[in-house]
């Protein structure tokens, strides 16, 4: 059964490098298979031709595509680089010479700047909308009053939300927010647009550090990749152990 890779990088600041790392991130992706299939055939020590022999690899191999998508939640407006040809000089470089060298473009979704929300079926849409629109009270007013979803949000996008205010007091209020298991967003953030607190971060709290584990999860499981690879993205961003992936994962799965 042939499948695609699809992977998820959660960035959060501006890198305008950014096209280097996710070059060198898919082709390790395929250093990775191809070093599996050169194993496998050692094993099997069939070989066609000196070639084959020589480096391992057959004429009937092939590898698995793989896509990596950048999930860019920053508040700053993208301005760096989509592409390695962007950050490459070419001054004095002859164009028939330029023509020749490879490019590599990304797949960059900036959150705040991601419009048709209509696309996601979960929360997803209801946490990218409220980022969207957090530097703009009038908005976000307007949007959680006339979204019902926000009047019964998952509590782990609720927790996600608030990652993106300066509402540490609200973590700790949630439960007065509770409706059926489900919290109602729409008076929460009502209730901090009128104490003028939607704006900014809260930092450094444990609650905080788990709604971005959980949002890259759920974003990644949106976007089509496996659990493993789920598991395998947020292990190494936010250096968890075995125990505490799985143990995400099964929040989240």
């Amino acid at each position: 059964m042939n499948f695609i890779i699809v992977g998820i990088e959660n960035q959060e600041n501006l890198d305008y490098a950014l096209p280097l790392r996710m070059l060198v991130y898919d082709t390790g992706e395929y250093q990775k298979q191809a070093a599996k299939i050169r194993k496998r055939n050692q094993k099997r020590g069939t070989w066609k031709n000196s070639g084959e022999y020589l480096y391992k690899f057959c004429e009937s191999d092939r590898l698995h595509p793989c896509v990596t998508f950048v999930l860019y939640s920053g508040m700053e407006k993208w301005d760096g680089a989509r592409s390695l040809h962007e950050l490459l000089d070419f001054n004095g470089v002859p164009p028939e010479i330029c023509a020749l060298v490879q490019d590599y473009n990304i797949h960059l979704i900036s959150i705040s700047e991601f419009e048709d929300t209509d696309v996601f079926k979960t929360d997803v849409k209801q946490v990218f909308d409220f980022i969207r629109y957090s530097r703009n009270k009038g908005k976000l007013r307007e949007l959680i009053k006339n979204d019902p979803a926000y009047q019964a949000l998952e509590e782990e996008a609720f927790d996600v939300i608030t990652h993106y205010t300066n509402a540490a007091e609200l973590i700790n209020k949630k439960e007065d927010y509770r409706k059926k298991g489900n919290i109602d967003m729409c008076k929460a953030i009502l209730d901090l647009i009128e104490d003028g607190k939607t704006e900014g971060r809260a930092k450094g709290i444990a609650e905080e550090r788990a709604a971005a584990i959980k949002v890259l999860i759920s974003t990644c499981k949106e976007l089509g990749a496996s659990r493993d690879l789920s598991g395998e993205k947020v292990s190494l961003k936010y250096n968890l152990s075995r125990e505490e992936t799985e143990r995400y994962l099964e929040e989240c799965w």
